[in-house]
């Protein structure tokens, strides 16, 4: 299984990987890589590196290749 994505989509697309998760999350884990949607999340920044804080129902699609 997998994405099928027009031409151009992939320019658009917010793709991150998981550093940690919270207790309740329950589709996801550290070391996933995921699509998420458009302006969601907090950025933050912890000793120097930038994150950005996102709910789980935010996440539109784990890629797992």
């Amino acid at each position: 299984s997998g994405l099928l994505l027009p031409e151009g989509a992939r320019d658009k697309m917010n793709v991150g990987r998981i550093v940690a998760v919270g207790p309740e999350a329950e589709h996801v884990a550290a070391g996933d890589r995921v699509i998420y949607r458009n302006y969601s999340g907090s950025e933050i920044e912890w000793m120097g590196v930038e994150y950005l804080l996102i709910k789980e129902e935010d996440l539109q699609a784990k890629v797992l290749a």
